[in-house]
């Protein structure tokens, strides 16, 4: 049985379908001030990630962030135990 919103993405795609029918798709250029570049989505800061913790931002060029996001060392499949060692479960 679905999941409540699990079709969401589906009816959404055809609702816009039918509310954008007959209307013609505009190609819109980027003005040559502004810049895109990828962000993490917590913090605003630059991101060389690639996953779903990420977005592409448009900014006025000269007042987009400039450092990036501290990447983690430590996988995810690790953590911390109280004594300070690494466990793996």
């Amino acid at each position: 049985m679905p999941k409540l919103g699990e079709n969401r993405s589906a009816c959404m795609g055809r609702l816009y379908g039918y509310a954008l029918e007959g209307h013609e798709v505009v190609a819109r250029q980027v003005p040559n001030d502004i810049t895109r570049v990828r962000i993490d989505r917590d913090s605003g800061l630059l991101t060389n990630k690639t996953d779903g913790s990420t977005m592409f931002e448009y900014f006025k060029i000269g007042t987009e962030p400039k450092e990036y996001v501290q990447e983690s060392l430590t996988d995810t499949l690790y953590s911390n135990d109280e004594s300070g060692g690494e466990s793996l479960f």
